[in-house]
């Protein structure tokens, strides 16, 4: 019996967990694909550790980047948005006109850059809550799974749908379906982590804090302010306060130490999505954005700051 071929790109803190639950299906054949590998047959070994539980899995990589291999039936995307320009030609080489594109990541955008690139399948883009960690490169800490949430209109999508729902029904992967359209999902979740990111940045801190710290509330809604401008210019129309009221209500319902991702690259000092995102979206249009101009700003203060810091005590050993 022909198996259905999995390939997952980005095995960090939500394609792990979703790879751990599929990994015993013998009717699933699953790979990833990775820059670091570039020999067909090695494996990576993940750890999954959940509420005081440790699971140990192994996954096939497969041909390195660029390399055409055999078509995918299912390609589940979890990488950093800011690492998709690496990404596409690959995406377009696993690809026929039933590959099936599932995009688990936060932002917008990838459809167009998809076209660009001729990606020949079917795509959806799936809202994803997760509280789950990458502690280290191969080892994930997740303290709830990952829960999709995807539009209905997909379901026009017979074939990839029906795929997808007996995969996930029998494998204990959570999603839920939603009235709304899938562009309606995919920007309010925008709207949602862009604003928590930048406003945790600022007052450094899980997302709860937008809710304990009166300064950090006040910044994040003058922020989803600046976002109902910035999707205006892409002729998307909110009602901020219902935007406001949106991203509190995602808070409440979030572990009380839950960060952000984007928050936490931040904080680390690593470039990711916040400063794609600011740098390559929101900052190049037109209108005043102050607040996440100032998040930009802080953001390249610090990095030009640990830099120049890691230089001088390079020269110091020297």
């Amino acid at each position: 019996m022909r198996k259905t071929s999995i390939l997952f790109i980005g095995l960090g803190g939500i394609g792990a967990p979703i790879a751990s639950k599929l990994i015993s299906r013998s009717d699933l054949s699953l790979s990833f694909i990775s820059k670091s590998i570039a020999v067909v047959g090695s494996t990576r070994a993940i750890t999954i550790e959940q509420t005081n539980k440790k699971q140990l899995f192994e996954i096939t990589a497969n041909a390195s980047f660029n390399v055409k291999d055999t078509v995918a039936d299912i390609i589940i995307l979890s990488c950093k948005a800011h690492q998709n320009r690496d990404i596409y030609p690959s995406v377009v080489s696993y690809s026929d006109k039933n590959t099936l594109l599932l995009v688990l990541q936060n932002g917008i955008g990838i459809s167009r850059e998809l076209a660009r690139h001729n990606f020949p399948g079917v795509m959806f883009d799936s809202v994803v809550v997760s509280s789950s960690h990458q502690v280290s490169k191969d080892v994930i800490s997740v303290q709830k799974n990952p829960e999709l949430f995807l539009s209905v209109e997909y379901q026009h999508h017979v074939k990839q749908f029906l795929l997808l729902k007996d995969i996930f029904d029998n494998s204990k992967v959570s999603y839920h379906l939603c009235q709304a359209s899938a562009k309606e999902l995919m920007w309010r979740k925008f709207a949602f982590v862009i604003c928590i990111s930048s406003a945790t940045v600022k007052f450094p801190g899980p997302c709860s804090m937008i809710i304990e710290h009166s300064l950090c509330l006040k910044f994040f809604k003058s922020l989803c302010r600046e976002f109902t401008i910035f999707a205006a210019s892409r002729k998307i129309s909110f009602n901020v306060d219902e935007l406001i009221e949106d991203g509190l209500s995602r808070v409440r319902n979030m572990p009380v130490k839950n960060y952000s991702s984007m928050t936490l690259d931040a904080l680390e000092y690593k470039y990711g999505e916040l400063e794609f995102f600011l740098g390559e979206m929101l900052l190049n249009e037109q209108g005043e954005l102050p607040g996440f101009k100032s998040i930009a700003n802080l953001l390249s203060q610090v990095r030009r700051q640990r830099q120049k810091s890691a230089t001088a005590t390079l020269s110091k050993r020297w």
